[in-house]
């Protein structure tokens, strides 16, 4: 009988050739054994139909594809391939248990061998570069929503009676009407919210503000996935306005859960045009957000400014137990927890148990209760981007699900618009970039914070002290820098391209000492010579133990 066969996928931990543990047990003869793949060359994919899932046990986004319909994988024997989407955006989430069409960019990782090698099952990522429904051809329309989300929408907002948004402070929401014109028609929106400023130095330095949008109700916004909570990001201190655009491209490329998603839009405030903002999710707890249990369920941000030392009357922050870092609690909020009196207390403890094994730089401890590959890939970004604030910390995010053998798992990604070697002598007023790309945060030896920034906490640099975890981050490095410049790059540009009548318009409105056309190409060559430069510094980490 000719039958159908027809797989659904979760991801096991990749486990990178050379590093695995000394202390493994030998394998039973008919155990599953894990064999890492050879060939690991990046290869293009044009289109081909599948389904896209969601495995709820694996928390991963997977392509379902049927072996009797053209598609570009090569099979297992009894078991199929499994297939994780290594690049999940917001975007793709209303196609979800469709028909699509895909293409993009795939790699093999590893395969799984039984019953003595007589059944074997291969596994792949696959970078999603154009997702469209199953229908007949429609060459516009298909082109239309390629290019959708690069698209410049127009934002009005005006507060009942004209009334000026000139605080960030919680009480002070400005009750407004907010209206969205798109070029993708099903995208314009007109509802009721709130707006107040948000920021820190960006709110206190610089004279365009930028803005934390409440929605009365959960929208859908510009094909984001519904919430109330929404961002828009002013910019002005980026003379390119793709700093925070690039890194969440390359979060998403690498599958750092839960990295935002970017969306530009010109907005006119009560009458007034105020230039370019990139709109974005708000980071916090939520189904479409960090999607943690609200109650028993930890998203951290490690932060001077919302800690104990700049903040010490909110109430929801301490210093760490380990490493002495300003931690502020973003979820549960008090009212939310069982017992609310306990819930810093509770939270400084879960912490401080990860700070421990981090200290004891014990690998085998530390898979047990991190997503040890996300860690890599976050600090990896941070390091690329040289972005100093890790240092202080500040914007840098940790959560965990309440589930006991759910792990803690770093990110989301968030502000590096003080990164690229930005010049912190000029940093109330200037927008200096791309001078150097040969400094360091974490440094050339991470373990004797041998960097440009010794006093970066030893929490992001301890588990460099294990020989297994630099093995690791050498061989991903390997793997994601080729895609930096060919992948990542292009599709932040992408952007730009898009933006460019409004980065014009954004220029005359807020004009600076840079030119935004001549800023990025400075960029490009900043991320090239950067990744370089990069490239030796992880060859040439050393190994202890």
């Amino acid at each position: 009988m000719n039958m159908k066969k027809i797989f659904i996928f979760t991801m096991a931990a990749l486990l990178v050739a050379g590093c695995s543990s000394e202390n493994d047990e030998p394998e039973k003869e008919d155990s599953p054994k894990k064999i890492e793949a050879v060939d690991k060359t990046v290869y293009h994919a044009d289109e081909f139909a599948a389904y896209l899932r969601y495995n709820e046990s694996g928390k991963e986004w997977v392509i379902q594809v049927n072996t009797e319909e053209k598609n570009p994988f090569p099979w297992g024997d009894e078991l199929g391939v499994h297939i994780t989407v290594g690049n999940f955006q917001e975007d793709f989430r209303q196609y979800q248990d469709q028909r699509v069409v895909l293409s993009g960019s795939y790699q093999q990782l590893y395969s799984i061998v039984i019953q003595s090698g007589l059944a074997s099952a291969i596994y792949y990522t696959f970078n999603i570069e154009t997702i469209r429904l199953w229908e007949e051809d429609k060459p516009e329309e298909k082109q239309n929503a390629l290019l959708a989300r690069y698209q410049v929408a127009k934002m009005t907002i005006t507060t009942d009676g004209g009334a000026k948004v000139d605080s960030k402070e919680k009480t002070d929401y400005r009750a407004c009407t907010i209206k969205i014109e798109s070029d993708t028609a099903v995208w314009n929106y007109e509802g009721r919210g709130r707006i107040r400023g948000r920021g820190n130095s960006t709110w206190l330095w610089y004279p365009k503000k930028p803005y934390r949008i409440k929605l009365d109700e959960k929208a859908s916004i510009l094909g984001m996935a519904e919430e109330k909570d929404w961002v828009l990001l002013a910019n002005y201190r980026d003379p390119t306005h793709l700093m925070n655009t690039f890194v969440f491209a390359m979060g998403q490329g690498l599958g750092v859960p839960y990295t935002n998603t970017n969306r530009y839009v010109e907005v006119t405030l009560n009458g007034d045009y105020i230039g370019l903002y990139q709109l974005t999710e708000q980071v916090e707890q939520g189904k479409s957000r960090v999607n943690i249990n609200s109650k028993k369920g930890w998203l951290l941000s490690l932060d001077v400014d919302d800690g104990p030392a700049e903040s010490p009357n909110a109430g929801d922050n301490f210093w760490s137990s380990v490493y002495r870092m300003p931690v502020c609690v973003k979820s549960p909020e008090a009212e939310d927890y069982a017992t609310p009196e306990t819930l810093i207390e509770d939270a400084k403890k879960a912490l401080g148990d990860l700070e421990n094994i981090i200290r004891s730089h014990d690998y085998e401890a530390l898979a047990k209760v991190c997503d040890i590959p996300v860690m890599i890939d976050y600090l990896l970004i941070q390091e690329y981007i040289y972005n100093v604030e890790l240092s202080a910390p500040r914007s840098i995010y940790i959560h965990k699900d309440k589930d006991a053998d759910s792990k803690w798992t770093f990110g989301p990604l968030w502000d590096f618009d003080a990164g690229y070697d930005f010049d912190w002598s000029q940093m109330t007023t200037g927008h200096k970039f791309f001078s150097d790309y040969r400094e360091t945060v974490l440094g050339t030896d991470p373990a004797n914070h041998v960097s440009d920034y010794t006093y970066t906490p030893s929490f992001f640099t301890d588990m460099w002290k294990n020989k297994q975890f630099v093995c690791e981050v050498k061989n991903r490095w390997n793997a994601l820098m080729p895609r930096i410049m060919s992948e990542f790059w292009p599709e932040a540009k992408r952007y730009a391209d898009a933006a460019a009548e409004a980065m014009e318009r954004d220029a005359k409105r807020w004009p600076i000492d840079k030119d935004y056309k001549t800023e990025i190409n400075r960029m490009e060559k900043w991320l090239n010579s950067r990744a370089v430069y990069m490239d030796n510094i992880v060859r040439n980490y050393p190994y202890y133990e």
